[in-house]
């Protein structure tokens, strides 16, 4: 049986305009991802402009617009999930839609076996991590990442985060986000023997104190009633770096400074406080640079700033 967010994937693409199949519109799907993430991760300005040219030529074969809007809710969708840990999700879509052609041997190995495959070969990772903070892994084969996606899984269940411990690999610097597996849930948001204590912060506060595209996107993945996570909060901020013009560089710097649920909960206060009646932020990027170094200081006081925001929305209209 699939996986409930893959089959929410393939109703979505069955959505669309009947003119393409759902082979082709999931490899339009993968092509404008790819080109989203890597416009925003280069550092050349002639790679970006032909990044970005490849996603106009994709966006141009959809004659109903409607199509494209359809996008943002299946990167909602895939990055639930591919966050979320435990299967190999692209794989599933591809072998559920029937996108592989097994005359020609395509397949995907399945999530299972990759993660039998990753305990067997992972060895004394904590050794590795303490002595050198990565290990480095080898991906054997081309597609969705699900390998590398099952050894995150594997460390994880050894106790490390793979947010901040994180597989050295150069196909992971494209592969989906989902290499940082899940968390806890918010439950209390105060990890033990941090001093900046968030166990007030409840997700209806969250919602009360988001910015208007922070909580849209947060309420297409995780509707009003039901249990909010750490890993929707961070799906929502992953979303939101493009608009923001946050670079890649920035937000994994924050994520090994804060760990992943504060530096979703950085990146909701910079969304919130663009529009600031005083101090506007101009430079989203800049500013998460700015938290990262205030946070390595031991300066910045992220519940402090999270205050600020309810007694702003407490004053509001």
């Amino acid at each position: 049986m699939a996986h409930p967010a893959v089959t929410a994937f393939v109703r979505a693409l069955d959505q669309f305009d009947r003119s393409k199949t759902r082979t082709e519109i999931f490899r339009l799907f993968c092509e404008m991802a790819y080109c989203a993430l890597a416009k925003r991760a280069s550092p050349f300005a002639d790679q970006q402009d032909r990044l970005e040219a490849e996603y106009m030529d994709c966006v141009g074969r959809f004659p109903n617009k409607d199509d494209i809007r359809r996008m943002p809710e299946m990167m909602a969708i895939a990055i639930e999930a591919i966050a979320g840990g435990g299967l190999d999700f692209f794989g599933q879509v591809a072998a559920e839609i029937g996108a592989l052609d097994a005359g020609l041997g395509q397949f995907f190995t399945p999530y299972e076996i990759s993660r039998l495959m990753a305990e067997m070969s992972l060895g004394d990772a904590p050794a590795q991590i303490e002595a050198q903070g990565f290990i480095t892994v080898s991906e054997p084969a081309a597609g969705a990442g699900g390998m590398v996606l099952a050894l995150a899984d594997a460390l994880e269940s050894q106790g490390f985060d793979p947010a901040r411990h994180r597989a050295d690999n150069d196909f992971l610097k494209s592969a989906p986000s989902g290499a940082e597996c899940r968390e806890k849930s918010i439950g209390g948001l105060s990890p033990a023997g941090n001093p900046d204590d968030l166990s007030w912060l409840t997700p209806e506060k969250i919602r009360s104190i988001a910015g208007q595209n922070f909580r849209f996107c947060l309420d297409a993945i995780c509707p009003v009633g039901e249990q909010m996570t750490d890993r929707h909060l961070r799906s929502v901020a992953i979303m939101l770096l493009p608009d923001l013009g946050i670079n890649a560089s920035a937000w994994e710097e924050a994520l090994q400074v804060f760990g992943s649920m504060r530096a979703a909960l950085a990146v909701l206060i910079i969304d919130a406080n663009r529009n600031h009646p005083t101090h506007p932020i101009h430079s989203p990027g800049g500013a998460l640079r700015a938290f990262t170094r205030l946070q390595l200081a031991g300066q910045f006081n992220l519940s402090g700033s999270l205050i600020g925001l309810v007694e702003r929305s407490r004053a509001e209209p």
